[in-house]
């Protein structure tokens, strides 16, 4: 589907940008204006997303890996995107009639070293299509461990890494109870 003015003009306005890809709903981006503060002109402001349908290819970079489309979710979100000068330089090269695309790549940062570390490396890329032309931008990166909070994870629902159950049952207590756990 070919991106029209209102949905450019999103991209190019929007406070966050969600990139985001689920067997069950597809590809989409999602531009989001934060409300304003409330006023006595405006007492009741609220926050606007447009959402925009796109396409989204996968890639795993580990050897003999296959996984078929439906099999993987991405998911990755720009929070100041007013304030990532490489998101707004994206915004401005694309133009109306744009037909966009996910590039999900998961361990595509990886190397011996990150592997030592226990860090993977997932990447996003947004791919512009124009016409004969077509234009691909590197979004976001993501080099950490594997984790709930990996960029590409295989599956609808992330399977916990283990004894990641434990550790969130010690952050819970911080947070609910103000107790830290001791060693």
């Amino acid at each position: 589907m070919p991106l029209d003015k209102i949905q450019l003009a999103a991209l190019r306005q929007a406070d966050s940008v969600v990139f985001r890809h689920t067997a069950e709903h597809g590809a989409t981006i999602e531009a989001t204006k934060a409300a304003p503060p409330a006023t006595a002109r405006n007492p009741f402001p609220r926050e606007v997303t447009v959402d925009i349908p796109c396409e989204s290819a996968f890639r795993e970079y580990r050897p003999g890996a296959s996984i078929s489309r439906p099999a993987y979710t991405g998911f990755d979100m720009i929070q100041s995107a007013q304030y990532c000068p490489e998101w707004l330089t994206i915004a401005r090269l694309l133009q109306p009639g744009d037909a966009l695309t996910l590039r999900w790549e998961r361990n595509a940062w990886c190397s011996p070293a990150l592997g030592e570390a226990g860090f993977i490396g997932d990447r996003l890329m947004l791919e512009a299509r124009r016409g004969k032309h077509c234009l691909t931008f590197h979004v976001r990166s993501y080099i950490g461990p594997d984790s709930l909070t990996r960029m590409v994870r295989i599956g609808s629902v992330a399977t916990p890494p283990e004894g990641s159950a434990e550790f969130i049952k010690g952050l819970r207590n911080v947070w609910v109870k103000g107790e830290w756990p001791h060693n």
